[in-house]
């Protein structure tokens, strides 16, 4: 075990300001300030022995820069037992020898008293490896974790044909069980009693593995189980997963990754179906009586809703107690057209692969097609269904679209449509409780920026100072105005200069999607990194500059996520009031 307790000065930003580029002090008096940082914690990630852990805290290991001293160290091993390691500034023991009777991680609590009065609590936690004397085979032979992934995963009984498909098609997905570590300690065959269910959102390309140990695993990308991480405070980081399945709360955390982490909707709500028979066959065979919890985030809440709705008015039993939809797009999802445009332009009219394919991938894709409120829809021909492209909307003339890349604005694309009336028809289930998560705001807080505002700037130079790359981004206007979202140049050669400036109006009476209160991505940030990685590998290119640089933008309107039963106003309304209560919502409880 180590302990730390230091101080350090970083330099005041405050205290300076710059002015025509150069930096002007406005006191020598607070020049620095001061931080402080304590921890303490186990210097192994795992031990292994018979059962007995020996604990040690050398004096070596104990670092106080500060002026103050330690004068109570209380610990609890995760054993049921506080341990008294330092009394009246005074080492009481050296070693600790603490027995535990299963594998696993070991919750270590430390409550530091400082000689000032301070207490200083912290959690850290060690992986217990248990093996036995009488035999070389090690008591976890039984794993307390498990991949259900090819012919061990998902395929679901019940066939989709998408909007625009000839024939039915299966849906897949693969799953891991991180099995609870009350019933489960690796001596036995590991089983499920206590389920959560947590689904992945929309993935195209599937590069979100389950776990750092998946196959296709990329660093860059973090995996579901990394997401998993969050701050119980500033100096207490533990993962969701590790927490849920410990001892205390004895829950099996099965998280599950879908193969065509784009594909329709109901083509993944069938595979959950299936999920949801074999963990609750596995359930009665275990004899256990507990019920499911099942967490959507994003399009796994769209997902899970559908599942559970079909299951529901199909008279099967889903077993589910508790369904939480984390952020999800019940009213749909927002992706700026100026950024679809602008990799529609360099992709598809500049002839830029990187972009094309990116184009391809996040917006091409049926998933994409079903969420997004605003979509370019001419630009998406191969995923067409046959519709009429030009209906009429609240009164307004069909002749507002003729031009038929508009038609796909405020949930007008044919795939939008159908998809809203296959969630109107399903509903939402009835038997479990139903919770939303909320990343937005309800009082009126818009994002990123205002309405018509340019968030991506972007100039790209030779190295002789002529400009081959121009584009402009900008967020549409306030509801039926008019603005130029995008104009891009692309020089092709010294005489070969595509051009394209592209207008549109805001049709949806609802607001800009762009800015109104919710939760936000960083689609501006995302594009800026691939085309400065795209600049820089071009030879080409010598200098570039961004300038309006706004990274966020609303993604999932808080209105969206709610469900709102009637949406018609508008979405940057202050909402700040019991929807339950006043019947507004569909759900039993929310969070924002």
């Amino acid at each position: 075990m180590g302990i730390i307790d230091a101080s350090f000065d970083y330099f005041n930003e405050e205290n300076i300001e710059n002015k025509e580029e150069s930096f002007i002090i406005k006191s020598t008096d607070n020049l620095f300030l001061q931080k402080q940082i304590t921890a303490i914690g186990s210097l192994k990630k795992w031990v292994a022995s018979t059962s007995k852990i020996i604990y040690s805290l050398p004096s070596d290991y104990i670092i106080l820069q500060n002026d103050r001293k330690i004068k109570r160290l209380e610990v609890n091993f995760d054993n049921g037992q506080n341990v008294i390691w330092i009394e009246e500034g005074k080492k009481i023991r050296e070693n600790i020898e603490i027995n535990y009777e299963v594998s696993g991680d070991k919750f270590v609590q430390f409550k530091v008293t400082f000689d000032d009065g301070t207490l200083f609590t912290q959690t850290s936690n060690i992986d217990v490896r248990l093996y036995s004397t009488n035999s070389t085979q090690r008591l976890s032979s039984e794993p307390l974790e498990k991949d259900f992934i090819g012919d061990s995963g998902i395929v679901a009984t019940i066939p989709f044909r998408g909007y625009n498909e000839t024939f039915s098609e299966r849906g897949k997905l693969e799953y891991r069980v991180y099995y609870n570590r009350r019933d489960n300690n690796g001596t036995r065959k590991s089983i499920i009693k206590k389920p959560i269910i947590i689904l992945d959102g929309f993935d195209p390309g599937d590069i979100r593995k389950i776990y750092q140990e998946s196959i296709g695993y990329l660093r860059k990308n973090s995996s579901i189980y990394e997401l998993m991480r969050f701050e119980r405070s500033p100096r207490d980081t533990i993962n969701l997963v590790d927490l849920l399945r410990s001892p205390e709360y004895g829950y099996d955390v099965i998280l599950v990754n879908f193969p065509e982490g784009a594909d329709y909707i109901e083509r993944n709500a069938m595979a959950v179906i299936e999920l949801l028979e074999r963990i609750n066959g596995e359930l009665r065979a275990n004899g256990s009586d507990e019920e499911v919890i099942l967490i959507g985030p994003s399009m796994g809440g769209l997902i899970s809703r559908y599942a559970l709705s079909y299951m529901e008015k199909k008279g099967m039993e889903h077993n589910t107690r508790l369904w939480i939809s984390f952020d999800s797009p019940h009213w749909g999802a927002n992706i700026p057209l100026a950024a679809q445009a602008k990799l529609y332009f360099f992709g598809y009219l500049g002839e830029q692969e990187a972009a094309k394919e990116s184009f391809d991938t996040n917006f091409r894709s049926s998933a994409a097609r079903q969420m997004l409120i605003e979509q370019l829809d001419y630009k998406h021909e191969p995923y067409q269904i046959n519709q009429p492209p030009f209906p009429p909307i609240y009164g307004y003339p069909t002749n507002l679209f003729r031009d038929r890349e508009t038609a796909g604005q405020n949930n007008y694309s044919p795939f939008r449509q159908r998809f809203m009336k296959t969630l109107e028809e399903a509903g939402f289930p009835n038997k479990p409780r139903k919770i939303a998560l909320v990343n937005g705001t309800t009082i009126s807080t818009k994002v990123g920026g205002v309405e018509g505002e340019t968030f991506l700037q972007l100039t790209a130079r030779t190295i002789l100072g002529f400009k081959v790359i121009e584009a402009t981004s900008r967020f549409l206007e306030v509801p039926f105005r008019e603005n130029e979202i995008f104009k891009g140049r692309l020089n092709l050669g010294l005489w070969n200069a595509i051009r394209r400036n592209m207008n549109r109006t805001n049709i949806n009476p609802r607001g800009s999607m762009d800015i109104v209160q919710g939760g936000t991505y960083n689609t501006p940030e995302v594009i800026k990194e691939e085309f400065s990685t795209a600049m820089d590998e071009n030879g080409q290119v010598w200098k570039y500059d961004w300038e309006n640089e706004i990274y966020v933008h609303s993604f999932i309107p808080t209105v969206s996520s709610l469900a709102f039963y009637k949406p018609d106003f508008n979405w940057n309304d202050n909402i700040n009031r019991n929807l339950v209560c006043t019947g507004e919502i569909p759900f039993d409880s929310y969070r924002k």
